[in-house]
């Protein structure tokens, strides 16, 4: 516990802040002209924004009842680490329970499956690990912005990561809530970038003199590097960061004060408050707004294309780029069911020309292929069997 006279020096440095910027008294959080805002919620004591996040902890029990419903679609089976690496189902009863795929979202019309599936998970490694990263994030973002804006951003973010993942991973199946916990992610950068100067100051406090900015940028760059590695879903955690980094300058705004003090409003509980936004801020709000329409309309263009990667070249480097650590071309993954049999006749009756042993893999699409392994096939394996798209309901 923080030794109380060092807790009472803090407060007492919070409070002079407040003071050189404006601010009357420890619950209000409008300042003077040209300087930054401060936290809408900023009250010392058992409420404002040390209150309980209550959003957050209801979307992770959420997450939580979603993953026992997977099992229980599972029949509470897991599989092995060889075919799910975080300790889950099998591919199918992700699909069964609500996982997201291209044939299901475009050929389906299951648009549905674009909310439902980022509160459910592959595993027990990835609910742990998703869960811990929320509750980091999600309740400290909660406590200074509140409830809605937090939730806002969360959700908004989680559609836009499972709208990549259907346009760019058309032939996996996706799930897990790291695209809308990357938009929170976003969002604090949003704050920050938005706010510098009152960071900036606070930053002197805080984190026994190491910048915010520093501590913000170090967790980025770790959670970005690994969403790079090979066979793990960047484009949900890309397209949501990017997402919550819009929504976050639309709704985590600390209004400056433009008008003389005798104009500002009191709020229905009598604390002086006022919503007036600079012009900057505005534009802004704007800019990021009209930036979300073009991120929804480039999905819908590229829903209607053949080959998503012929349209958008360059588009595969956002999963992966070569390293002398790995050959990308060795990551390509897809999700498949595949059921070996000891019998070749079963695999010659599709192919008389397969030779070897006979495992019939199933894609996403419903079409089945006889495939040769000595073992379980690998996503790599679906990949090669099942090709890139297998969404060709276009053509049908």
């Amino acid at each position: 516990m923080q030794n109380p006279m060092v807790m009472s020096k803090t407060l007492e440095s919070f409070l002079d802040i407040r003071k050189e910027c404006g601010a009357g008294r420890p619950k209000d959080w409008y300042s003077k002209p040209g300087s930054m805002g401060f936290p809408r919620n900023w009250k010392f004591g058992d409420e404002g924004w040390l209150q309980t996040p209550y959003v957050t902890i209801s979307i992770i029990t959420i997450n939580c009842i979603g993953f026992i419903v997977t099992m229980g679609v599972a029949d509470w089976k897991l599989v092995s680490l060889d075919e799910n690496s975080l300790l889950g189902p099998a591919i199918q009863d992700l699909i069964d329970s609500g996982g997201l795929t291209s044939v299901n979202v475009i050929c389906d019309g299951q648009w549905w499956r674009v909310f439902v599936s980022f509160f459910l998970h592959a595993g027990l490694f990835h609910l742990f690990f998703n869960m811990l990263t929320l509750w980091m994030i999600g309740s400290n973002l909660e406590r200074e912005f509140g409830p809605y804006d937090m939730l806002t951003i969360y959700l908004s973010s989680g559609i836009a990561g499972q709208l990549a993942s259907a346009v760019f991973l058309p032939n996996s199946v996706s799930v897990g809530a790291s695209g809308a916990i990357f938009g929170l992610l976003g969002a604090q950068w949003a704050d920050y970038l938005q706010n510098y100067a009152f960071f900036h100051e606070l930053d002197k406090l805080a984190f026994g003199g190491v910048s915010g900015f520093l501590m913000l940028f170090l967790t980025t760059t770790v959670l970005v590097g690994y969403s790079l590695i090979p066979a793990l879903n960047a484009f949900a955690h890309l397209f949501g960061l990017f997402t919550g980094s819009l929504m976050g300058y639309i709704l985590l705004i600390r209004p400056r004060v433009e008008v003389e003090f005798d104009k500002i409003k009191t709020d229905s509980e009598g604390n002086e408050v006022l919503l007036k936004r600079t012009f900057g801020q505005k534009v802004r709000v704007y800019l990021a707004g009209f930036t979300i329409f073009i991120e929804l309309l480039v999905f819908a263009t590229l829903f209607g294309v053949d080959d998503v990667y012929e349209a958008c070249e360059y588009c595969k480097y956002l999963q992966c780029f070569n390293t002398p650590a790995w050959d990308c071309d060795d990551y390509l993954v897809a999700s498949c069911s595949f059921e070996p049999f000891g019998n070749i006749n079963v695999c010659t009756n599709l192919d008389p020309d397969f030779e070897g042993d006979c495992v019939l893999i199933t894609c996403l699409d419903g079409s089945v292929h006889p495939f040769d392994s000595f073992s379980q096939p690998t996503a790599a394996d679906c990949y090669q069997v099942c090709g890139p798209d297998h969404s060709n309901c276009r053509d049908d």
